[in-house]
């Protein structure tokens, strides 16, 4: 398109230098040339942007072949959707909601575990050198909080909380996820 613009343009010089053409004649060509080149650049810029995102596609930062080629006639069927939901189960997302749930369960085990109050036992042993005997005395005591009033069910509240607040989460992005798959599904499905 650009060398029949050019080439047109060359004619049109010829015919305005003869006269046999009016110079607004030689302005239409010039800009018809000028167009086509614009056009051929773009075209030119957009071809190295498809190149770069081909290799992008293998993992490559810059392409280093000079064409592409395949057989477009034997395209694969794409998979059923059937065989991709068990994938779903790897999508990182996913992963990181099941371990949040599992992070808020421990919590609020230990939570409950804080609630029961530790018996303390403790042992002594004292010489007196103080008697003629040089008495000894073992001693033996111990302690048992009574939690009337604290038996931590504001930080078990705060974590029962927090497990509900991760079942919604990891609900919300197992949705997320999905609807993203069926919308790839779909948009493969018609490139095929």
């Amino acid at each position: 398109s650009l060398r029949l613009a050019e080439e047109m343009l060359s004619v049109v010089e010829k015919r305005v230098e003869t006269g046999k053409a009016p110079p607004t004649e030689r302005s239409k060509a010039a800009v018809e040339a000028a167009t086509s080149r614009i056009r051929l650049q773009r075209i030119g810029r957009e071809q190295a942007g498809a190149r770069y995102g081909l290799a992008a596609t293998w993992g490559s930062s810059t392409p280093v072949f000079d064409s592409v080629a395949g057989d477009l006639s034997h395209i694969r069927p794409i998979p059923p959707l059937e065989r991709l939901v068990p994938l779903l189960a790897q999508n990182p997302e996913i992963a990181r909601g099941a371990t949040q749930i599992d992070q808020t369960l421990a919590q609020m085990a230990l939570e409950r575990a804080n609630a029961i109050p530790d018996i303390k036992a403790g042992v002594s042993y004292k010489q007196s050198r103080e008697t003629e005997n040089n008495d000894h005395a073992i001693g033996v005591g111990f302690s048992v909080p009574l939690s009337i009033f604290n038996r931590n069910q504001g930080n078990i509240g705060k974590a029962r909380s927090g497990v509900q607040k991760a079942r919604m989460e990891r609900r919300a992005s197992d949705v997320k996820v999905w609807a993203a798959m069926q919308e790839s599904y779909q948009k493969l499905a018609a490139t095929y």
